[in-house]
């Protein structure tokens, strides 16, 4: 079953199979990366550490604070090491995306410039993916002990509760977070809603077991109002990189169409991701963890 609890197992006995297990997904993904495949296995190691620190989010309250900080500074720092790679891919594929439909003719000599300085930049990567290909061998020790740790959490209590205190803490704080989000608009306010949002994500696949049918499409929602937010920062990561380099590129006057797309490509996703929070924050902090209890509850004592 993965990342999910078990209905014949109890809650400590889960949350340390799930962090082990994901644990040694993530060094499998780490053995892999070299070659070609050295990006795809680095978004997939990345990837499982979100899914850890979601983990040890829902836990917060049983593990204790002293415990909950190490660890999740240890996968915070292990997925930092390993964001080099990505930076370029992303700035590439978010322009690509960005160049369809094509722009007018007035408007290509500037989306030409900026597509040749991106294709540069990204063949000029090789010194970045050696200092990565150098970082996996550290990450991976790292990992290693704290799989090795994991043993020792200090998880006990078989209720209901050991759950739904950090699943009430992570909805009630994304909430807020989105409620500034929505209001403002501003990119540093949506990056961060984003990542409660993905803790939320994966929360709801782990409890998703308790009730399939409703709770997988609900995390399948939680992935989408993700997805958004993530492309409205990656949209504003290559604003940010064009501005930096502005000068490279013909200055920023030169460079106003393709800005302007981004802009106005940024609002239509903002947009997006409103209507579908409005949706997914219509019940309360209170209301959604008894709808998850309920179903928990049903399904342990079935």
């Amino acid at each position: 079953m993965g990342f999910r609890f078990r209905q014949d197992e109890s809650i400590p006995c889960a949350a340390r199979r799930m962090a082990r297990e994901e644990l040694d997904r993530t060094l499998r993904d780490l053995q892999a990366a070299s070659g070609d495949g050295l990006d795809a296995a680095v978004h997939n190691a990345r990837r499982r550490l979100k899914r850890l620190r979601s983990l040890l989010r829902l836990f917060r309250h049983e593990l204790g604070a002293e415990v909950y900080a190490r660890e999740n500074a240890c996968f915070r720092t292990c997925a930092s090491c390993l964001s080099a790679a990505r930076d370029a891919r992303v700035l590439a594929d978010t322009f690509a995306a960005l160049a369809e439909p094509p722009p007018s003719r007035r408007q290509a000599p500037a989306f030409n410039t900026v597509a040749n300085f991106l294709r540069q930049r990204h063949g000029d990567e090789s010194d970045r993916a050696r200092a990565l290909r150098r970082a996996v061998p550290r990450v991976a020790r790292q990992l290693r002990t704290a799989r090795r740790r994991v043993r020792s959490w200090p998880l006990f209590a078989d209720t209901w509760e050991s759950v739904g205190c950090g699943l009430r803490k992570t909805h009630r704080r994304c909430r807020r977070l989105g409620a500034l989000a929505v209001e403002s608009g501003r990119p540093e306010a949506c990056h961060a809603w984003r990542k409660f949002v993905k803790y939320l994500w994966h929360q709801t696949e782990m409890l998703s077991p308790a009730w399939p049918e409703v709770l997988r499409p609900l995390a399948t929602q939680w992935r989408a109002l993700a997805t958004l937010l993530g492309r409205h920062h990656d949209l504003e990561l290559l604003a940010t990189a064009l501005k930096r380099d502005a000068k490279a590129l013909g200055g920023e006057a030169a460079l106003k169409p393709v800005l302007a797309r981004i802009r106005a490509r940024q609002q239509e996703v903002h947009t997006q991701a409103c209507q579908l929070a409005a949706r997914l924050f219509s019940e309360k902090t209170s209301a959604y963890e008894r709808r998850l209890r309920v179903c928990w509850e049903a399904w342990r004592n079935g």
